[in-house]
């Protein structure tokens, strides 16, 4: 069982992760990891539990749609029972969302895509878990993508 949101998610986002320009908050309780390839780098942030989210930097102008339906794809591909919902738009704008529902192993977990372009480059976002999980930690992912910036000035 997952712990209580604080009202504040400032107040559980106490851990600060800055490398190669990026800034971005998380909470104690997750382990964070980097991993590079060429020009492109992915963080990701594992739960107490089996939620976790990776953020994809990519550099460059990248065709959202593209992006999320190679992403898509490859969930069609690995899992034969999936559910894709209908793309969204974020309140704010900025950024497309694609939910997924998958079956493994007899659970039901969710997948939330998340795509943002921003000058010079984007970010895919990618968080999965199990379904009752996912959505206790949904608001957590959330608070993470959202304040997830980057300085391209400022790389190492």
């Amino acid at each position: 069982m997952v712990a209580a949101m604080p009202d504040n998610l400032d107040d559980l986002l106490t851990c600060t992760l800055e490398r190669d320009g990026m800034t971005v908050r998380y909470p104690e309780s997750w382990e964070a990891e980097i991993e590079s390839a060429n020009s492109d780098l992915a963080l990701t942030f594992s739960s107490p539990g089996t939620t976790f989210l990776m953020l994809h930097l990519l550099p460059g102008l990248i065709d959202p749609v593209e992006v999320l339906e190679a992403s898509v794809q490859s969930y069609r591909d690995e899992y034969p029972e999936i559910d894709v919902y209908e793309p969204a738009v974020s309140p704010d704008g900025r950024r497309i969302i694609q939910e997924l529902e998958l079956v493994c192993h007899e659970l039901i977990s969710t997948v939330l895509l998340q795509f943002r372009a921003e000058s010079g480059y984007s970010v895919l976002a990618v968080a999965q878990g199990q379904d009752q999980e996912f959505e206790e930690f949904r608001p957590v992912i959330e608070a993470i993508v959202n304040g997830f910036q980057y300085d391209m000035e400022k790389q190492d």
